[in-house]
């Protein structure tokens, strides 16, 4: 995780079939202890938005927005932004992509 002035930073990794979700919680967690209120996840890395991820995703953001906090998604792939759009997750999560 790595911290700014726009809040936290994370990235989502794969090892093929499987998620760095720890490793994501963590980051939520220490965004919490830091004081922060944002985390910013890029989901480049991940092959594409399977349930257990997009899972992860959620429990991470409801984490935060106890607190006031929120989650952002960001990614530079059309095919993972497409995606998000077309199951409604761009009205869940900030998304940021190349163009915004």
């Amino acid at each position: 995780m790595i911290a700014s002035a726009a809040g936290a930073y994370h990235r989502l990794t794969s090892d093929g079939p499987t998620y760095d979700f720890q490793g994501l919680r963590e980051s939520v967690s220490s965004t919490l202890k830091n004081g922060e209120r944002t985390l910013t996840v890029d989901i480049d890395a991940i092959g594409y938005l399977d349930p257990a991820v997009i899972r992860e995703l959620v429990l991470g953001l409801r984490r935060l927005r106890e607190v006031g906090g929120t989650l952002r998604l960001q990614t530079t792939r059309p095919g993972i932004a497409k995606a998000l759009c077309s199951i409604g997750l761009d009205k869940v999560f900030r998304v940021a992509t190349a163009t915004t």
